[in-house]
């Protein structure tokens, strides 16, 4: 059993369509891809030797014309180990 310490980085590629429908003026559809970044922090937790538990947080850039922003994410996963 023990505790671990990590972190990640990376590029990411991403790509967003939306379809807006507007009364007045009809529907209108935007696309748009993007190259960004994201990088995170975690600690695995090990009570057995085939089996851990992860926590994780981690950044990620984007910016679709002001609608979707950059986006903080936080995860938990149950590994098994062969």
């Amino acid at each position: 059993s023990g505790v671990a310490a990590f972190g990640t980085a990376g590029l990411s590629y991403l790509s967003g369509r939306a379809k807006i429908d507007v009364i007045a003026s009809g529907a209108t559809t935007a696309h748009k891809t993007e190259l960004g970044y994201r990088g995170g922090v975690g600690v695995e937790w090990r009570p057995a030797p085939y089996f851990g538990v992860r926590f994780m947080g981690r950044y990620q850039s984007a910016d679709f014309n002001g609608v979707a922003k950059s986006a903080l994410v936080g995860s938990v996963g149950f590994n098994f180990y062969l």
